[in-house]
């Protein structure tokens, strides 16, 4: 097998795996076809506020020809990085890491606020 074959892209449209992989660095490509390009579907589809963070296909054609050219080429530049972690961040606060320990504080305050009420 060819070593251009073996480097890593994404291709998907809903799900939060689409984030995790654009916000590392991978190159992401959403199929945007026909179907989906009607306004009435534009809530239901997640980050669409934030296409331009991602490679759009809006047709079979065109999907090929981004797989081709990021099996060559999987370089995101800086500014579509930033973009993609905060809109990762949007979604998944706790991007340095601190994330459990945000939700245990969290959990525990909310817990602490109901005991003192039913005292």
């Amino acid at each position: 097998m060819k070593d251009s074959l073996l480097k890593p892209f994404f291709c998907d449209v809903n799900t939060s795996a689409l984030l995790e992989a654009a916000v590392i660095g991978l190159p992401v490509i959403i199929p945007y076809f026909k179907d989906l390009q009607n306004q009435k579907y534009d809530e239901r589809l997640f980050y669409r506020d934030a296409y331009d963070l991602f490679d759009i296909a809006k047709e079979v054609k065109e999907l090929e020809l981004l797989i081709l050219k990021r099996l060559h080429n999987q370089t995101i530049d800086k500014k579509i990085m930033k973009g993609r972690e905060a809109l990762f961040e949007r979604f998944f606060p706790g991007l340095e890491g601190d994330a459990t320990e945000k939700y245990v504080a969290l959990i525990k305050s909310v817990v602490g606020e109901e005991s003192k009420r039913e005292c």
